[in-house]
């Protein structure tokens, strides 16, 4: 089976990020807050976790193409995730 994470690759310095289309950007934010609010979830990754979060969300808000749609269906999908909203899109 052929896999591959995400679709293209940006490279800052020692580091990798992979490229997503906005859809699964907010797949990924969405899946990431509610796994946050899971009792067996450790508080440890989570404040780690949080924090690529944010410099994911960061890069991808002012280097990736597609600025407007990765903002929105990001915060889409940690808005959905606070609300414990686990339905595919769209929902609305």
């Amino acid at each position: 089976m052929f896999h591959k994470v995400g679709d293209q690759l940006l490279r800052l310095g020692p580091y990798v990020v992979h490229i997503h289309m906005p859809i699964r950007q907010y797949y990924i934010a969405r899946n990431r807050v509610l796994l946050y609010r899971r009792k067996y979830t450790p508080r440890g990754w989570i404040v780690q976790d949080a924090l690529r979060m944010v410099c994911k969300f960061l890069i991808f808000a002012t280097l990736i193409p597609m600025r407007r749609q990765n903002i929105y269906m990001m915060l889409m999908g940690f808005k959905d995730g606070i609300l414990g909203n686990a339905t595919k899109l769209p929902h609305r």
